[in-house]
């Protein structure tokens, strides 16, 4: 199954609209209450749950401005190692592109690679090296409770004002970058993007 949860998208600074931060919030929330409703089931025992970020959409990075969130949630997901100092969570530090992921799925499918792009990736199999014992996930509604995801903008944005949100990737990154950027950190200046790992051309 594939589930699209667009709100990391946001919306900007647009007026009336929700608050980056509320956006996100929303977001994670989702895919907390996805991943609670799962692996309250009898189905927790063979599903994985692979979770990419649509893209990075080129914004500040300290590594490189392509690189963008994956999460892999499954029984079989590794307990976190005591001195890696990532609580909760196990952190693989391996390089993956989307191809990667995709090859994963194939894997876990049974289904033969589609082509040869996906065929050289390596499948993401640290991230299913665990003994089995993953317990449930109960979903946090801090964000709801606390009334960040209810967040709305109510300041003009006349920067953005002309800016496409009604469908995906069609808003200026680099001045949506920016916003989001001062939205966050406020005064700090926002640094160049990287282009390190993929250079850009």
């Amino acid at each position: 199954m594939l589930v699209r949860l667009p709100n990391d998208h946001t919306a900007g600074g647009r007026k009336g609209q929700p608050r980056p931060t509320a956006s996100v919030a929303d977001n994670d929330l989702a895919i907390g209450r996805l991943v609670d409703a799962v692996s309250h089931t009898p189905y927790w025992d063979d599903t994985a749950i692979l979770i990419l970020e649509d893209d990075a959409q080129d914004g500040p990075d300290h590594v490189d401005s392509h690189r963008s969130t994956a999460l892999v949630v499954s029984k079989y997901s590794p307990l976190p190692q005591p001195a890696s100092g990532h609580s909760g969570a196990f952190v693989d530090h391996s390089f993956y592109t989307t191809i990667n992921m995709v090859r994963t799925i194939e894997a876990l499918l049974g289904a033969p690679p589609m082509n040869a792009n996906d065929a050289r990736a390596a499948v993401m199999a640290p991230l299913f090296g665990g003994p089995g014992t993953q317990p449930a996930y109960s979903a946090d509604y801090r964000n709801r409770d606390n009334g960040l995801i209810y967040e709305m903008n109510t300041k003009d944005w006349k920067e953005g004002a002309d800016l496409d949100f009604q469908h995906a990737d069609a808003a200026d990154n680099v001045v949506l970058n920016r916003f989001l950027w001062q939205d966050r950190m406020g005064d700090i200046p926002m640094p160049a993007p990287q282009h390190n790992v993929i250079p850009k051309r």
